[in-house]
Protein backbone atom coordinates (compact mmCIF):
# COMPACT_ATOMS: atom_id res chain seq x y z
CA UNK A 1 0.00 0.00 0.00
CA UNK A 2 2.87 2.28 0.85
CA UNK A 3 4.25 1.74 -3.02
CA UNK A 4 0.87 2.90 -4.06
CA UNK A 5 0.91 6.18 -2.06
CA UNK A 6 4.84 6.39 -3.04
CA UNK A 7 3.96 6.54 -6.85
CA UNK A 8 1.12 8.97 -6.56
CA UNK A 9 2.73 11.33 -4.45
CA UNK A 10 5.63 11.36 -7.61
CA UNK A 11 3.55 13.79 -8.83
CA UNK A 12 5.06 16.69 -5.80
CA UNK A 13 0.87 17.16 -5.13
CA UNK A 14 1.26 15.00 -2.13
CA UNK A 15 2.95 15.84 0.88
CA UNK A 16 3.70 12.86 3.36
CA UNK A 17 1.14 13.83 5.79
CA UNK A 18 -1.34 13.86 3.15
CA UNK A 19 -0.09 10.24 1.74
CA UNK A 20 -0.41 9.02 5.55
CA UNK A 21 -4.24 10.48 5.78
CA UNK A 22 -5.00 8.99 2.48
CA UNK A 23 -3.71 6.00 3.70
CA UNK A 24 -5.79 5.68 6.73
CA UNK A 25 -8.79 7.15 5.12
CA UNK A 26 -8.72 4.24 2.43
CA UNK A 27 -8.12 1.56 5.56
CA UNK A 28 -11.13 3.46 7.53
CA UNK A 29 -13.50 3.17 4.47
CA UNK A 30 -12.61 -0.64 3.29
CA UNK A 31 -12.87 -1.41 7.49
CA UNK A 32 -16.13 0.42 7.99
CA UNK A 33 -18.15 -0.57 4.79
CA UNK A 34 -17.41 -4.32 4.59
CA UNK A 35 -20.18 -6.53 4.25
CA UNK A 36 -19.94 -9.78 5.08
CA UNK A 37 -21.12 -12.67 3.17
CA UNK A 38 -22.94 -15.04 5.43
CA UNK A 39 -22.85 -18.21 3.36
CA UNK A 40 -19.23 -18.33 3.72
CA UNK A 41 -18.87 -17.32 7.13
CA UNK A 42 -20.95 -19.96 8.28
CA UNK A 43 -19.10 -22.44 6.05
CA UNK A 44 -15.94 -21.13 7.65
CA UNK A 45 -17.44 -21.45 10.63
CA UNK A 46 -18.80 -25.11 9.60
CA UNK A 47 -15.47 -26.74 8.48
CA UNK A 48 -13.61 -24.98 11.92
CA UNK A 49 -16.25 -26.50 13.78
CA UNK A 50 -15.80 -29.72 12.17
CA UNK A 51 -12.19 -30.11 12.86
CA UNK A 52 -11.06 -28.95 9.53
CA UNK A 53 -7.80 -26.58 9.23
CA UNK A 54 -8.78 -23.26 7.21
CA UNK A 55 -6.13 -20.97 6.48
CA UNK A 56 -7.28 -17.36 4.03
CA UNK A 57 -4.68 -16.44 1.15
CA UNK A 58 -4.91 -13.00 -0.18
CA UNK A 59 -3.58 -11.43 -3.73
CA UNK A 60 -3.94 -8.20 -1.33
CA UNK A 61 -1.43 -4.71 -1.34
CA UNK A 62 -3.36 -4.73 2.32
CA UNK A 63 -0.97 -5.69 4.98
CA UNK A 64 -1.77 -8.80 7.33
CA UNK A 65 -2.74 -6.90 9.98
CA UNK A 66 -4.84 -4.09 8.40
CA UNK A 67 -6.98 -7.45 6.74
CA UNK A 68 -7.24 -8.83 10.17
CA UNK A 69 -8.56 -5.72 11.44
CA UNK A 70 -11.16 -6.26 8.59
CA UNK A 71 -12.11 -9.58 9.36
CA UNK A 72 -12.50 -9.06 12.73
CA UNK A 73 -15.49 -6.61 12.39
CA UNK A 74 -16.82 -9.89 10.54
CA UNK A 75 -16.01 -12.67 12.89
CA UNK A 76 -13.88 -12.42 16.01
CA UNK A 77 -12.56 -16.14 15.60
CA UNK A 78 -11.29 -15.29 12.25
CA UNK A 79 -8.36 -13.58 14.25
CA UNK A 80 -6.72 -16.91 14.66
CA UNK A 81 -6.74 -18.32 11.53
CA UNK A 82 -3.37 -18.36 9.36
CA UNK A 83 -3.58 -15.17 6.92
CA UNK A 84 -0.90 -15.44 3.67
CA UNK A 85 -0.47 -11.98 1.68
CA UNK A 86 0.29 -11.81 -1.22
CA UNK A 87 2.47 -8.62 -1.10
CA UNK A 88 4.39 -9.62 2.20
CA UNK A 89 5.47 -12.95 0.16
CA UNK A 90 6.50 -11.12 -2.68
CA UNK A 91 4.25 -13.67 -4.72
CA UNK A 92 0.29 -14.13 -5.90
CA UNK A 93 -2.06 -16.58 -6.67
CA UNK A 94 -2.40 -15.11 -10.01
CA UNK A 95 0.91 -16.84 -10.70
CA UNK A 96 1.06 -20.00 -8.61
CA UNK A 97 3.69 -18.60 -6.32
CA UNK A 98 1.36 -18.01 -3.42
CA UNK A 99 0.40 -21.20 -2.97
CA UNK A 100 3.76 -22.75 -3.28
CA UNK A 101 4.68 -20.57 -0.49
CA UNK A 102 1.44 -22.12 1.69
CA UNK A 103 2.15 -25.87 0.16
CA UNK A 104 5.50 -25.63 1.99
CA UNK A 105 4.44 -23.36 5.24
CA UNK A 106 1.43 -25.75 6.05
CA UNK A 107 3.08 -28.58 4.87
CA UNK A 108 -0.02 -30.13 3.17
CA UNK A 109 -0.03 -31.62 -0.40
CA UNK A 110 -1.53 -29.51 -2.99
CA UNK A 111 -4.08 -32.90 -3.72
CA UNK A 112 -5.03 -32.27 -0.24
CA UNK A 113 -6.68 -28.58 -0.60
CA UNK A 114 -10.17 -27.11 -1.21
CA UNK A 115 -9.07 -23.98 -2.29
CA UNK A 116 -12.40 -21.14 -2.61
CA UNK A 117 -12.49 -18.10 -4.47
CA UNK A 118 -13.96 -15.45 -6.70
CA UNK A 119 -11.25 -14.57 -9.44
CA UNK A 120 -11.57 -17.72 -12.36
CA UNK A 121 -8.11 -17.35 -13.47
CA UNK A 122 -6.29 -16.73 -10.51
CA UNK A 123 -8.54 -18.72 -7.44
CA UNK A 124 -9.87 -21.30 -9.83
CA UNK A 125 -7.74 -21.80 -12.84
CA UNK A 126 -4.29 -21.06 -11.49
CA UNK A 127 -5.03 -23.36 -8.49
CA UNK A 128 -6.58 -26.27 -10.49
CA UNK A 129 -3.40 -26.46 -12.64
CA UNK A 130 -1.81 -26.90 -9.49
CA UNK A 131 -3.86 -29.77 -8.66
CA UNK A 132 -5.83 -28.08 -5.98
CA UNK A 133 -9.24 -28.95 -5.95
CA UNK A 134 -10.65 -25.14 -6.74
CA UNK A 135 -13.86 -24.00 -6.45
CA UNK A 136 -15.51 -20.91 -8.06
CA UNK A 137 -17.13 -18.64 -5.50
CA UNK A 138 -19.71 -16.81 -7.46
CA UNK A 139 -21.32 -14.00 -5.48
CA UNK A 140 -25.62 -13.27 -5.64
CA UNK A 141 -26.94 -11.62 -8.35
CA UNK A 142 -27.86 -7.93 -7.91
CA UNK A 143 -31.74 -7.34 -7.07
CA UNK A 144 -33.93 -5.48 -9.67
CA UNK A 145 -33.69 -2.46 -7.12
CA UNK A 146 -29.83 -2.57 -6.96
CA UNK A 147 -30.07 -3.00 -10.59
CA UNK A 148 -32.06 0.31 -10.88
CA UNK A 149 -29.82 2.40 -8.38
CA UNK A 150 -26.76 1.43 -10.31
CA UNK A 151 -28.72 2.27 -13.70
CA UNK A 152 -29.53 5.57 -12.14
CA UNK A 153 -26.83 6.58 -10.17
CA UNK A 154 -23.88 4.39 -11.37
CA UNK A 155 -21.15 4.10 -9.68
CA UNK A 156 -20.98 7.00 -7.69
CA UNK A 157 -19.87 6.90 -3.84
CA UNK A 158 -21.40 10.06 -3.01
CA UNK A 159 -24.91 8.88 -3.50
Amino acid sequence: MEEIYEVLGTTGELTDSQKKKLMSLEILTEKENIIPIPRMVNRIRSLRESGKRVVFISDMYFDSSTIRGFLARVDSSFQDIPLYVSNEYGFTKNSGNLYSIVKDIEKVSFKDWIHIGDNLYSDVQKAKSLGINAQHFEFSKLTAYELDLLREYGNFPEV
